[in-house]
């Protein structure tokens, strides 16, 4: 089951209460409601560190799509290991071996 299904089947959905130590939820399902907290409010920037590192690969580009999709005229700053993702980017600033590169 994927983790955008398993949200989607969740009993109470909207109104799912999350233990306190968030054990009822996967990692993943908890990044995905941490997104939907940040995209609850409007911004101009939006920083998200790793966002994608419980999500399967397939998920965590669609994800994106729809982030840069919905979101063309915000700044979203995505720090991600995975180079499929620096495709769908504007701008990528790569940091490897103390050097950094820029590409647009």
């Amino acid at each position: 089951m994927s983790e955008l299904t398993s949200l989607r089947n969740m009993d109470n959905r909207f109104e799912s209460v999350i233990n306190k130590r968030g054990n009822n939820f996967s990692e993943g399902e908890k990044q995905l409601v941490g997104l939907a907290r940040c995209l609850y409010k409007d911004f101009e920037i939006l920083i998200l560190d790793e966002m994608d590192a419980s999500l399967s690969k397939t998920l965590a580009l669609k994800v994106f799509q729809n982030l840069m999709a919905a979101y063309r005229d915000k700044i979203i700053i995505y720090i991600s290991h995975r180079p499929e993702l620096t495709e769908l980017a504007d701008v990528v600033i790569g940091i490897e071996d103390h050097g950094v590169s820029i590409a647009q």
